[in-house]
């Protein structure tokens, strides 16, 4: 979100205003963002009107009917009311968090891009560009006015949420868990080791990571055929890994030249191993073959059994 607000301050270059002004703003705007996170504060009469306040920022972040797209104004609520989109919080309506439909997966890839890819199946539903353009700046749930293959995809009505805990192996669990232990230093080694490194080898490290969110994403689905790809996907994912760390081409160079490599590798290799008894495991926990072409039928039916 914050990517995407930036782009409209780029216009603010363009039109004259110094660089270091633009970014003293927008961090003051930012460092304002966050006392207004909290309900501990209530209402407080005529600055409500005007300015950013916890009461305005909690419709804000809403998902009750009536409290959905308002308040946007970071600081200033002039805007607001310019725009209509101004909302005062109500005592008879409580504002509830959250989204108006779960998404029901731990995979952090989806959760991003759910929905741009439910904007893109929408945009390609429309029969022109004109409907296409104005689904795209009309508010959240707009449907141009017509009964056409749309009537599904309009905004979902609040659901309360609840836990997702989908049944899952503990093999599998256990793996999650000594992976994300494992990633989170070579996060660090991105971050710190990156003014040392060639663009190529940022880019395949953040994608290996983001491989590593992903495969681990699948492998606690709560469907089968999603555990299966999931476990496929780290397989190779480890072997690739262990294949650079063990032949000397890791994506960065380790803190103060320590060596590394093989440590990492044998992590790597071990994880491999790992992953295939732990298979073997999870197929006796939830009663299907390590076959993947023996893997079928639902969550659901995989839990009754």
């Amino acid at each position: 979100r914050l990517t995407g607000t930036l782009l409209f301050f780029l216009l603010a270059p363009l039109l004259g205003a110094p660089p270091r002004v633009i970014v003293l703003l927008l961090s003051f705007n930012l460092l304002y963002q966050f006392w207004i996170h909290t309900e501990r504060v209530g209402e407080m009469g005529w600055f409500d009107r005007w300015f950013g306040s916890p009461s305005n920022h909690r419709v804000h972040h809403g998902v009750n009917a009536r409290y959905l797209d308002r308040n946007y104004g970071g600081i200033l609520m002039c805007w607001d009311r310019l725009f209509g989109t101004f909302e005062t919080e109500r005592a008879d309506d409580p504002v509830r968090y959250g989204t108006r439909a779960q998404v029901r997966s731990f995979n952090p890839i989806w959760i991003n891009l759910h929905t741009p890819l439910q904007l893109l199946r929408e945009l390609r539903a429309l029969p022109d560009w004109r409907q296409r353009l104005a689904l795209l700046f009309h508010r959240p749930g707009w449907q141009p006015d017509h009964a056409g293959p749309l009537a599904a995809s309009a905004l979902p009505a609040w659901q309360a949420p609840t836990r997702y805990a989908p049944p899952l192996p503990q093999a599998w669990v256990q793996h999650g868990l000594w992976q994300c232990f494992i990633s989170w230093p070579l996060l660090v080694q991105l971050l710190a080791m990156a003014p040392q490194m060639d663009w190529p080898n940022k880019i395949a490290f953040g994608l290996w990571l983001s491989w590593t969110a992903g495969s681990l994403g699948l492998l606690l689905h709560e469907r089968p055929h999603h555990r299966t790809l999931g476990v496929v996907l780290e397989a190779h994912r480890l072997l690739l890994a262990g294949g650079l760390a063990l032949t000397g081409h890791w994506f960065a160079p380790w803190p103060y030249d320590l060596p590394l490599d093989l440590p990492l590798a044998v992590l790597m290799f071990g994880s491999l191993i790992s992953l295939g008894w732990r298979g073997r495991q999870a197929s006796r926990d939830i009663g299907y073959p390590p076959d993947a072409r023996a893997t079928v039928g639902s969550s659901r039916a995989v839990q009754d059994r």
